[in-house]
């Protein structure tokens, strides 16, 4: 118990916006199982976000503070001023990667003594060489206005904060929540209208170029003229919903076998409904879906970019080489036809909790402490 007197220490959360990713998902778990008594959190939120569990986020004792969306620059510094002084933040944690600049800048001229840049990107070829010159151009100042720098891996630290000593924190999910169950499976299965006999697969991601799904529809349409009974199953959102739209409907095999839903709050319970998941992302700093998807006891085929941090078990992570169609097809039902006892391996891999969202907190927790300790005057 702490004293009367005691007052938490507060932490502003800079989270950008809350679209349903995976990112998300890290800090939701972060507020989860965080020690209340000692820390207080908001979430910093753009105000154009499209999925704020604000419910979760009450009930679990945090807040959420709409600012204007980064795009425009100058209002949203502007208001992260505003907000940092109004609330006097110890702690300030940007979790925008290579964006985490423009929080930080405004942390640093507001004094707030604790500035932790976490990053959760890497450079993407599928990004464009555009949008790339801007990630390395901005990474150059991530490593000015922080004091404390964090990351999920060593590789997607290195390359945005170069020289600086970082902290390596593997992401962590509630792996109880997304233990395989029957009851879920049977209910979501009914309400997609998905037989025994038929075979589903799965993507849930953000609509976005680096998650390569229209490869992942590719591979799909061409498994289906190995085997007919296979469906897919798109869960998400993001800005090429219009192209993937279009590339199932001009396809007579995929406007028939792929059921397109928006992102969903309760997505462990999709996982239970699918047969397999399918993940040919071009870059990820960390792939947390894969994570959740074999914590549910999926057979989990991924791309080489996918970071060996996220491979949990060894029956279920399966990397595909390239990308011939072809090969990715016959690596799937070779699998497939060998796939491990679902609902035991499931229940296996959750009791181990190699991915542990409390221990991902208590880490985040020790940092939160050591930076008090060495920058709090």
């Amino acid at each position: 118990m702490k004293p009367k007197e005691y007052k938490p220490v507060k932490v502003g959360i800079v989270v950008g916006k809350m679209v349903g990713g995976g990112v998300e998902s890290v800090v939701l778990n972060l507020l989860k199982f965080n020690d209340s008594e000692t820390y207080t959190i908001d979430f910093i939120v753009d105000s154009d976000s499209t999925n704020v569990p604000l419910e979760l986020i009450r009930s679990l004792g945090g807040h959420v503070k709409y600012i204007p969306p980064y795009q425009n620059v100058i209002k949203y510094q502007k208001a992260l001023n505003r907000l940092f002084k109004k609330e006097n933040y110890q702690i300030v944690h940007a979790n925008i990667s290579v964006l985490n600049v423009f929080p930080m800048f405004v942390a640093y001229i507001c004094h707030v003594p604790v500035r932790i840049a976490h990053n959760h990107n890497l450079i993407s070829p599928s990004d464009g060489i555009k949008k790339n010159i801007i990630k390395k151009i901005l990474s150059f100042f991530n490593t000015i206005f922080p004091n404390v720098y964090v990351s999920p891996t060593q590789k997607s630290g290195s390359w945005v904060f170069r020289h600086k000593k970082f902290k390596v924190v593997k992401n962590g999910i509630d792996s109880k929540r997304f233990e395989f169950s029957n009851k879920n499976r049977k209910q979501i299965r009914d309400d997609l209208k998905i037989s025994d006999s038929q075979i589903l697969m799965g993507s849930f991601c953000r609509f976005v170029n680096t998650k390569r799904i229209p490869f992942a529809l590719t591979v799909f349409e061409k498994l289906v003229l190995y085997n007919p009974n296979f469906r897919f199953l798109l869960v998400g959102d993001g800005p090429m919903k219009t192209e993937i739209y279009k590339q199932i409907s001009g396809s007579p095999i995929l406007s028939t076998a792929v059921i397109v839903l928006d992102s969903k709050s309760d997505i462990e319970k999709y996982y239970s409904a699918l047969d397999c998941y399918i993940f040919p992302s071009s870059m990820e700093a960390f792939g947390m879906t894969a994570v959740e998807a074999q914590t549910n006891g999926l057979l989990t085929f991924v791309s080489s970019s996918i970071p060996i941090e996220a491979k949990i078990s060894q029956k279920l992570f399966k990397v595909i080489l390239g990308d011939n169609v072809d090969y990715w097809c016959k690596s799937i039902l070779k699998s497939i036809k060998n796939a491990p006892d679902r609902s035991a391996i499931s229940n296996s891999v959750s009791k181990n909790d190699i991915l542990s969202s409390k221990k991902m907190t208590k880490k985040i927790e020790q940092i939160y402490k050591s930076a008090l300790v060495e920058f709090h005057s």
